[in-house]
């Protein structure tokens, strides 16, 4: 049985910690993925720099990232993204095993995005995206500094913000967390 139950208090101060992680990735929209239709269209490969910005209390912080991500899809490419998340971290699944949530948003611009809509004007390229982060964390017994780490990673138009119509690099991915 899983069990959550309230960690202490500024049981990790560090301000720093660098994720890496890799899965399956999918150029299905969101909503869809969600419902069960993820089609997968290849690797995804990633790294996280976090830091963590301001106490917010009860466990919340407020957190910076800088992230790359890359698709080994039929057209491969790479984005590199920027954003602000809320993480929740007082929790425990027991000694030595701290649990975190967390949430990004931002910015995301590709490298070589792939070919998108045909149009009279030509193709379209989508540079600039919005992307989504979600992660939980469950650290590794014994070790102060080290995580696994469950990552979700999404890039699109933000409802017509960048875009309209384009959801582009869904993956889902497991990895390790490295905190200093």
């Amino acid at each position: 049985m899983l069990l959550l139950v309230p960690s202490a208090a500024g049981a990790h101060a560090t301000k720093w910690s660098l994720s890496v992680y890799a899965g399956p990735g999918s150029n299905d929209y969101f909503t869809h993925i969600f419902g069960g239709k993820f089609k997968v269209e290849g690797g995804v490969a990633a790294i996280a720099l976090d830091r963590n910005v301001a106490y917010l209390g009860n466990g919340f912080k407020l957190v910076a990232e800088a992230q790359a991500v890359h698709y080994f899809f039929d057209t491969p490419t790479t984005a590199l993204s920027l954003g602000l998340g809320l993480k929740y971290d007082a929790l425990s699944l027991g000694p030595g095993m701290p649990v975190a949530m967390a949430f990004y948003v931002g910015p995301s611009y590709a490298i070589d995005p792939p070919l998108y809509y045909t149009t009279a004007a030509g193709v379209k390229r989508y540079t600039w995206l919005n992307y989504v982060s979600t992660e939980f964390t469950v650290g590794i017994p014994g070790s102060q500094r080290w995580a696994f780490v469950l990552r979700g990673y999404h890039r699109s138009g933000m409802y017509g913000l960048y875009a309209h119509d384009v959801d582009e690099g869904s993956m889902i991915g497991i990895g390790l967390r490295y905190r200093f």
